[in-house]
């Protein structure tokens, strides 16, 4: 099958006469590959489409925040019923409490784990110096 990038390419030509280099983060340039880079389109689940219609697995998902996928149901809804609230206020909002507070118990948990796992490695230091002390009185 053979693709084409016509579209991508078109689009390219202009966005190096709006931004530096064509792109708006570095990370999109496409400079090693010898190749204008593929602009998308839209996205389902974890397939995402260029503007010449070629089709992709996503495996990068916006690195991380699209982990559920695009245009997922529940995710566009919960972002609907936020949107109708406002979108923006240039001001403090109650909800950055809940954010911070949700970091905060994500941040606890991760120290548990982390707790846990110098506990473990304490442990199985424990179970290896015994091993080598039985093991090297058994060699005598």
């Amino acid at each position: 099958m053979t693709r084409s990038f016509d579209k991508s390419k078109a689009i390219y030509e202009e966005a190096v006469n709006l931004m530096p280099g064509g792109v708006n983060s570095p990370v999109r340039a496409f400079k090693a590959v010898n190749q204008a880079p593929i602009v998308m389109d839209h996205g389902k689940g974890a397939i995402i489409t260029d503007v010449d219609g070629n089709d992709y697995i996503d495996y990068v998902l916006s690195w991380g925040p699209l982990i559920l996928g695009h245009t997922e149901p529940n995710v566009i809804k919960a972002i609907q019923d936020v949107a109708m609230q406002g979108t923006s206020f240039g001001a403090s909002t109650a909800v950055e409490n809940e954010l911070a507070k949700e970091g905060y118990d994500e941040l606890e948990e991760i120290e548990k784990e982390l707790a846990n796992m110098d506990s473990l490695e304490e442990v199985e230091g424990d179970v290896t110096e015994e091993t080598i002390k039985k093991n090297s009185d058994e060699v005598k």
